[in-house]
């Protein structure tokens, strides 16, 4: 008979889609803005802290990574989402 792994743990090895330090792009693609956001938040005031990535093995490398990874994909978003400029000459109105 063959075994049944049971494992609930994601095949990226991690819950922030993370593997051996490279972030999935499709990941944070498939993320809503809203969570990027917030998770680029958290993760801001954690590194603010210093406590924490100081413990890191890496010290807090891999960290900074996936936080410059999540910010340049809210960046993509924004420049991708961006409403073109509409001008408007002062000749295209009239009063009556």
């Amino acid at each position: 008979m063959a075994a049944v792994s049971t494992s609930t743990e994601k095949p990226s090895g991690g819950e922030d889609g993370a593997e051996g330090g490279a972030v999935d792009e499709t990941y944070l693609r498939e993320q809503p803005s809203y969570v990027l956001l917030e998770r680029s938040r958290r993760m801001q005031r954690v590194l603010n802290m210093d406590i924490i990535t100081a413990r890191l093995p890496d010290g807090g490398a891999k960290y900074c990574l996936l936080l410059d990874d999540i910010l340049q994909e809210i960046d993509r978003r924004n420049i991708s989402e961006a409403p073109a400029v509409v001008t408007i000459s002062s000749s295209s109105f009239f009063l009556l």
